[in-house]
């Protein structure tokens, strides 16, 4: 990443080296996710679901993984465990969970 200020004290950057992934099994927030990081330059790739990433993470060399938690089938949770295994001797990948604001109820389910 390179980094860079102008004379009005605001940050230009570029994601140009980084290679990401995106997991949300709701399409338009693949679309903001992957056009927002599209103009820094970044190389990003998408999918809907968690075996999908797992797919991808096996043939691909990520930087860094957007994980949503909160998706049908296998979660973001499951994901991060699955991708994980897999790795054990190999360099472990960055992950960021992303998750909207949990219902009122929700937060029992983690007490």
């Amino acid at each position: 990443m390179r980094l860079s200020f102008n004379a009005r004290k605001t940050c230009n950057f570029t994601l140009s080296a980084a290679r990401l992934l995106v997991v949300d099994d709701i399409p338009g927030n693949l679309k903001v996710t992957g056009d927002l990081l599209a103009l820094y330059n970044a190389e990003v790739d998408t999918c809907r679901s968690g075996q999908e990433a797992i797919k991808l993470v096996k043939q691909n060399d990520y930087d860094l993984i957007f994980m949503d938690h909160l998706m049908p089938g296998m979660d973001g949770v499951e994901t991060v465990a699955e991708i994980r295994s897999w790795e054990q001797e190999r360099q472990k990948k960055k992950i960021s969970g992303c998750t909207p604001p949990p219902p009122q109820n929700f937060a029992n389910k983690y007490q």
